[in-house]
């Protein structure tokens, strides 16, 4: 669990990378799921996905090159964030994974965290 919170993951595509970072399968998304199509469109293996340390994720967006998203639930948000985090809750994720994804900064790197 501590090396999970220690990480962000820096996303070449989507949905797939994000799954993995929290710990979430493809079993868990079912077959019928927006998650689950939208999995088609992205990353297959971690080699298509750069995990960096919190530190080097960090260093990323304080030097403008990524932007950190949040994607535990808005309560949880409100209580307490990385600074200058994002909000993109799973649950907005998995309702619909296309608006989603226009909801993120274009032209930066995605590092996704969860806890």
């Amino acid at each position: 669990m501590m090396e999970r919170t220690r990480r962000a993951v820096v996303l070449a595509g989507f949905v797939g990378p994000w799954m993995l970072a929290c710990g979430i399968s493809v079993r868990d998304a079912g077959e019928g799921s927006n998650v689950s199509r939208a999995i088609n469109a992205a990353p297959k293996s971690d080699d298509e996905v750069t995990r960096v340390t919190a530190l080097d994720a960090f260093k990323r967006v304080q030097a403008g090159k990524a932007i950190l998203y949040d994607t535990r639930g808005a309560e949880y948000f409100a209580a307490g964030h990385a600074q200058g985090a994002i909000s993109l809750p799973v649950a907005d994720i998995e309702r619909d994974p296309i608006d989603a994804r226009r909801r993120m900064v274009s032209g930066k790197l995605a590092v996704f965290y969860c806890t």
